[in-house]
């Protein structure tokens, strides 16, 4: 999906919640595979759903939402540890 995207400014992330549990018990993941947007810092949008995701609906996903159809600044640089 990262690399299909249309957009600059979106990245796609994956988190293993038996890894990081912390991170997804702050996010509320309790369903897998789920899949959150986030423009500027917050959630905008949440999928959940048991089914198989393409790349292209994962793209869809994001450049459809109406929050983020508009192009925003540029974001800052985001360092996941």
């Amino acid at each position: 999906a990262a690399n299909i995207t249309q957009r600059r400014n979106h990245v796609f992330a994956a988190v293993d919640c038996t890894i990081e549990s912390q991170l997804c018990k702050r996010q509320k993941i309790s369903v897998f595979p789920t899949m959150k947007l986030f423009a500027q810092g917050k959630t905008v949008s949440t999928y959940l759903d048991d089914s198989f995701l393409s790349s292209q609906q994962m793209v869809d996903f994001v450049e459809k939402t109406p929050s983020v159809s508009k192009q925003l600044p540029p974001a800052k640089e985001c360092v996941i540890q």
